[in-house]
């Protein structure tokens, strides 16, 4: 195994969920995309991470248990916004999936570091129409009851849905290609 694939496995374990082209896009980027494929049926192969077929001919790579179906998609999201920060220069410090924040859970807490700063986000992926933003309005009770941030965190929301505003809150509002002006 090399240095890079040892990375990809790290990855992988610690997302969870990824397909050929996030690795891509991090690990294999100044390659022909074939080597990161034949790189990760290696890995699968020989039982570092595992593999499912996923939309036709694509593979979904995860470790641990296989995710069910109906998350897989919502989850893969989860990892486009990921990828799209460390594309972005942001060095991950902490993460985690369904973080729960006193009554509130997110689809992830993130850390983040860039320039010497260092930023708490929580991130919702909506993939209808649910109000995910609501259970945000005591926002500022949840970080001083459960936690020790110094600084409220941005919300992410990736999804097709109505903006809007929380009062001392900033949110930043992605598309699901995890385009838009990230205000982190």
């Amino acid at each position: 195994m090399t240095e890079r694939d040892s990375f990809v496995v790290d990855f992988i374990n610690k997302y969870k969920l990824c397909t050929s082209n996030h690795i891509y896009k991090i690990y294999f980027s100044q390659v022909d995309q074939t080597v990161c494929k034949r790189r990760l049926r290696y890995l699968a192969d020989y039982g570092y991470i595992q593999r499912e077929k996923y939309n036709g001919n694509n593979y979904i790579y995860y470790s641990g248990n296989k995710p069910a179906t109906r998350i897989v998609a919502h989850d893969l999201l989860i990892t486009n916004f990921v990828v799209r920060l460390l594309i972005d220069g942001y060095e991950i410090i902490e993460f985690k999936k369904s973080f729960v924040l006193g009554e509130v859970i997110s689809d992830a807490y993130i850390r983040v570091s860039k320039d010497n700063r260092i930023k708490n986000i929580l991130l919702e992926v909506q993939l209808s129409n649910h109000d995910c933003l609501s259970k945000y309005r005591n926002l500022k009770k949840l970080v001083l009851d459960n936690t020790k941030w110094d600084v409220l965190p941005r919300i992410v929301v990736a999804g097709n849905v109505e903006t809007q505003d929380i009062p001392g809150v900033k949110v930043s509002y992605l598309n699901l290609n995890m385009e838009g002006e990230l205000c982190i």
